[in-house]
């Protein structure tokens, strides 16, 4: 019998299948044991089960055709619905050779996947490592406290799933995180609790996602912390940026909503809204950037009160329009680090002084810092250390 339990978080339904009267395998590499090769389990498992898995390595690749003739080199890849797959510590479990493998036979690697179709994995307390793909999610899954490490390409790859939540899980030195590609197909997909530091791209890339939730992470070094690209209904809730960035969050096409976030000062625009893109934007702290605080490009449409806006060595707000209907941005009742309305006048570049431009509404402005819900470090370092 397998049970389903509903997550519901802020109006996505996410399934999390739990292993109920089902055997479970241990697989360990010291006695006792069922298996010591992790593959010989899943291969093993039937739905329902739970797989417990035991300190140590493990790094046995295995060649799998992901469809079509599409092969990777795997040392976990699932092909049963319902299972659990449970280590004994994250900071003891390890899937993944002891050093960077990108291929094995010319045949990507990937450390751990689970079969187009297969669904109702849980997966907690493993680190997954060195390899090309650290995870590759195909169905819908929970995976929590687990760490993803040094993938020379993406952490967690999520493709054609509906219902994805990875939830107080590390992600650390990768290539990207967590990443939906372009056209994937993928809808509720939910990244909550975790911390992504040094991502040479991004931490965080929805594309093509229909409703998703970032939410309580924190990013620091991460070339480009968040990135949402022709998604709607994705909520950006809580979530904090720090460390030397390109920029801290961009939203390109499509619909997206940002509650409470604190992003930090970058190298070019902290907060980007391009592509035609529709945000609503409450109670956000936007850092300084050195190109633009914020950047509205095109036909884009940016609704962002009651937050702060730091200054930079660029302007505040910097707006590019080149279409026929020049829409209106709503930026009222923030505040700017000054009361003086001539000088955010001068920090804004828009229609007043280029015609072609569209305008930023700004007054009223908040006459004080608006507190924004700052939760994510004192949580992040109690989690995870400093």
């Amino acid at each position: 019998m397998r049970m389903i339990i509903f997550l519901f978080c802020s109006g996505l339904l996410v399934p999390w299948a739990a292993s109920s009267y089902g055997a479970t395998i241990r697989v360990a590499k010291t006695p006792p044991l069922d298996y010591s090769v992790l593959q010989d389990a899943l291969d093993a498992a039937a739905p329902g089960d739970t797989i417990a898995v035991g300190p140590g390595r493990y790094d046995q690749f295995q060649l799998h055709d992901v469809i079509d003739g599409t092969f990777v080199q795997s040392i976990g890849w699932v092909q049963t619905e319902g299972i659990t797959l449970i280590g004994d510590d994250r900071e003891t479990v390890f899937v993944g050779p002891e050093t960077q493998v990108g291929n094995v036979a010319g045949v990507s690697t990937v450390a751990f996947g689970v079969d187009r179709g297969i669904g109702g994995l849980y997966v907690r307390g493993i680190t997954f490592q060195n390899t090309n793909f650290a995870f590759s999610a195909r169905n819908e899954c929970v995976i929590e406290t687990c760490s993803f490490e040094f993938a020379l390409s993406i952490a967690l790859l999520a493709t054609v799933t509906n219902g994805l939540l990875v939830r107080e899980s590390s992600f650390f030195s990768c290539e990207d995180g967590v990443v939906s590609p372009v056209g994937s197909g993928n809808s509720n997909l939910q990244v909550v609790g975790c911390q992504f530091l040094q991502m040479s791209t991004f931490g965080v890339d929805f594309s093509s996602v229909d409703s998703g939730l970032i939410s309580g992470c924190y990013f620091s070094a991460n070339r480009i912390p968040i990135q949402i690209w022709n998604s709607e209904g994705v909520v950006v809730d809580s979530n904090e940026t720090s460390g030397v960035t390109l920029g801290a969050c961009g939203v390109t096409g499509g619909n997206a909503t940002l509650i409470g976030n604190r992003f930090g000062a970058t190298t070019d625009a902290t907060f980007a809204v391009k592509g035609g893109a529709v945000v609503f934007a409450s109670g956000n702290h936007i850092g300084a950037g050195q190109g633009a605080t914020m950047f509205i490009q095109g036909s884009s449409r940016l609704t962002f009160n009651h937050g702060l806006i730091e200054p930079g060595n660029g302007p505040s707000v910097l707006v590019t329009t080149a279409v026929s209907e020049v829409p209106a941005h709503d930026l009222r009742n923030n505040y700017w680090g000054t009361t003086d309305l001539a000088v955010i006048e001068k920090w804004i570049s828009d229609g007043d002084d280029n015609p072609f431009h569209s305008i930023v509404e700004f007054e009223p402005i908040a006459t004080s810092p608006i507190p924004t819900r700052k939760e994510s470090m004192s949580t992040f370092r109690s989690k995870f250390g400093p």
